[in-house]
């Protein structure tokens, strides 16, 4: 009895000691083209600038879908634009954030371009690698 109450006590120690770890890594547009590390259970923000009210958005392109990934989609596209949300002309932060679900390596591309539009006029592609 005593060892199994030990076992108990330790393995909530563990729980509890790891789960402090996880961490958000942020990823910017100065990260374009680089790799990012993370540990499984950490949160990746990935921050990209742009203006919605010009009709532009950042859109993930690659890969086209994220199960087999070693990330889990907790939101995408979300815009962010501080102290003067829906003002016309008013830039932003795009958001797109993940969970590292499991080890593993995988290249995220996007791109900045209007819906309509044919061709972006900005990309972004970073390598993610969860270990």
């Amino acid at each position: 009895m005593r060892k199994a109450m030990l076992f108990a006590t330790l393995l909530l120690a563990v729980v509890v000691l790891s789960g402090c770890r996880i961490q958000v890594v942020e990823i910017t547009e100065l990260d374009d083209g680089g790799a990012r590390i993370a540990e499984t259970g950490d949160r990746i923000l990935i921050r990209l600038a742009g203006n919605p009210t010009t009709g532009y958005t950042w859109i993930r392109t690659a890969p086209e879908d994220l199960c087999g990934t070693p990330l889990d989609t907790i939101e995408e596209g979300t815009c962010t634009a501080p102290d003067q949300c829906g003002l016309v002309g008013t830039g932003g932060d795009f958001l797109f954030e993940y969970r590292a679900s499991s080890p593993g390596v995988v290249d995220l591309a996007f791109v900045y371009q209007r819906p309509w539009e044919d061709e972006p006029i900005k990309t972004f592609v970073v390598t993610v690698w969860v270990r």
